[in-house]
């Protein structure tokens, strides 16, 4: 009996959010496997199409078998000993509905067995016509084959077996190896077809090699049941002693807009509600939150709490009215961040005098500008951009910057996490945005500027002021590293020689670089004099400035005279540790 077997090796590769359509003129006289790439020994990983059951094609796309797979059935049969169109159509959702099943161009009915893909489908095993890798061989004959990197609608499959009804008999691929494929022919013709495909063989190997499971990242998500479990009073709140005479159904508090009537009770209706136009309170909270963030207070000063019990809002339109906007923008923090900031309130001059001082110490009638101490996160990121070191990289995993040794292994034991390894280079300068955070064992500096521990959520963060911020600032190795850095752009970038006047250059340069703004001269005066009071010190003293210029990773220019970096890094600090420095105002 002739036996289709195929092997088109790494020609076609989907991966679970990829879409894609199948389709060929089959002629089988017996059941078995009409595409294949999949790979055995890995829970069988990959996709196919196979007949069994006298006729019933079964589509499987599977990342592991078989709790995290599609698996997809049609009702009907194909006929044995004749031929058929088949047509299998994948729209890249992950869901058993997502698959579509054409006998002769008709979309079939099917049964779904197994809806739960999560993981990747990619594998190393070649795309095989007529069987899969040890079994299921296909005997018959297949014909007019084709693959789409698209879903074809039910239209364009139906036009294309009127299409090729008349020769779909006639070419059949009844055995022996195929042809080779678009990209062999555009190898051996096209002069930088070879490069080209040896690129995307590359290419390919690189995403295999990632989607592996231990190199793949696996996210956790949460999924509705098919039937709601039953959800009971608790007992005092003891999560083992359910009432079972009180079943709770899914709600929103009275006192707020309902849920639409007639939708499911699920997280995506309660999702549409948060955000649905007619909702008033949603809106308003979020525009309070970010007017707090560059107003340092909202216009409700609980921002956590919008009830009877909380503060009435200061400006009640001012506050309906952005909301609104944030709504009509399609809900554009961003563009609503600019109208903040652009806002003739923001852009007032935060100094005051005493008589409104008096009057109003919170500005809550915003009659000058905001002024508050910036957040932990912004008070390092500022103090490395100021030294020329701010990593502006976008993304990837979590970052592990300076921290004293120990801390770990001192506060938690490593908490399962072993010791702190550090990272180096680039990862230590990363925005804070990246940072490595433990629950339990916060970055001491940051909580130094009040930020918070993690194990609660925080609405609105305290404000201290203590003398323990003056030394991390002073002696922290990320800020001495930045001082560092900031003292060597005064040095290069705003050039000069040692002549006092460049002196005095060179600390306006870094002062404008620290607080935005140009120094005055009895300021300058200062400065300079405390640069030669260091700069004398570091010569009669070089140990000190080798061990200045050690603190962190940065290295000393070796183009620049070790006791001069020492004393510009110094009146650096000095810089980085002005109010008006960790000051928005």
């Amino acid at each position: 009996d002739a036996a289709v077997d195929v092997d088109l090796g790494q020609t076609v590769q989907f991966d679970r959010d990829a879409k894609f359509s199948i389709s060929a003129w089959v002629r089988p006289d017996a059941i078995g496997a009409l595409w294949c790439k999949m790979d055995d020994s890995t829970s069988f990983r990959g996709f196919d199409a196979m007949m069994y059951d006298g006729g019933r094609l079964a589509v499987h796309i599977v990342h592991s078998w078989n709790d995290n797979a599609l698996k997809v059935i049609s009702k009907p049969r194909v006929r044995l000993g004749q031929w058929n169109h088949v047509c299998v159509t994948y729209d890249g959702t992950s869901k058993a509905a997502g698959v579509k099943i054409y006998f002769d161009g008709k979309l079939v009915p099917q049964d779904v067995e197994v809806d739960a893909l999560k993981g990747t489908i990619i594998t190393p095993k070649p795309f095989r016509l007529g069987r899969r890798s040890t079994s299921l061989h296909l005997k018959g004959a297949m014909g007019d084959f084709n693959i789409y990197d698209r879903t074809l609608s039910a239209d364009e499959v139906r036009e294309m077996v009127d299409a090729s009804i008349s020769h779909a008999a006639k070419s059949p691929l009844a055995g022996g190896n195929a042809a080779p494929g678009l990209s062999d022919f555009f190898a051996a013709n096209d002069p930088q077809g070879a490069a080209l495909k040896a690129k995307l063989t590359k290419l390919r190997s690189d995403r295999e090699q990632f989607n592996k499971d231990e190199l793949s990242p696996s996210v956790m998500v949460m999924e509705e049941l098919p039937t709601p479990r039953p959800t009971y009073l608790l007992k005092r709140g003891q999560y083992d002693a359910p009432d079972k005479s009180q079943e709770l159904q899914p709600g929103v508090p009275p006192f707020l807009p309902p849920l639409p009537a007639g939708a499911p009770l699920n997280r995506l209706t309660l999702a549409r509600w948060l955000i649905d136009p007619t909702n008033p309170l949603v809106a308003r909270v979020e525009v309070n939150r970010l007017w707090q963030r560059f107003f340092g207070i909202g216009l409700v000063r609980t921002p956590d709490n919008f009830g009877m019990q909380g503060d009435p809002p200061s400006h009640p339109e001012l506050l309906d009215w952005l909301a609104t906007e944030l709504v009509r923008t399609g809900w554009d923090v961003k563009a609503m961040q600019k109208l903040m900031v652009m806002s003739a309130a923001y852009r007032q001059s935060s100094a005051t005098s005493a008589e409104l001082e008096a009057k109003d110490p919170e500005n809550r009638l915003l009659a000058r500008g905001p002024r508050h101490r910036l957040s932990a996160e912004s008070i390092r990121d500022n103090a490395l951009a100021a030294g020329g070191l701010l990593s502006l990289k976008i993304g990837g995993p979590s970052v592990k910057p300076y921290q004293p040794n120990g801390l770990w292994e001192e506060l938690a034991g490593g908490a399962g996490e072993g010791a702190y390894q550090r990272d180096s280079g680039e990862n230590l300068h990363r925005r804070s945005l990246y940072t490595y955070r433990k629950r339990t064992v916060p970055h001491p500096t940051t909580s130094t500027f009040d930020a918070p521990s993690w194990e609660i959520c925080t609405v609105k963060r305290s404000r201290t002021n203590t003398p323990l911020q003056a030394l991390a600032l002073l002696n922290d190795e990320t800020y001495v590293e930045a001082a560092r850095g900031l003292g060597r752009r005064m040095m290069v970038e705003a050039g000069g020689n040692e002549a006092r006047s460049q002196i005095e250059d060179r600390i306006r340069y870094g002062f404008r670089l620290a607080t935005g703004r140009a120094a005055q001269p009895r300021e300058v005066a200062r400065l300079a004099a405390s640069y030669q009071r260091y700069l004398d010190t570091f010569r009669a003293d070089s140990k000190s400035a080798d061990a200045l210029l050690s603190v962190g990773e940065l290295k000393p220019d070796a183009k620049l005279d070790k006791a001069e970096q020492a004393a510009y890094a110094t009146v650096a600090a000095i810089l980085l540790n002005l109010d008006e420095t960790i000051t928005k105002e």
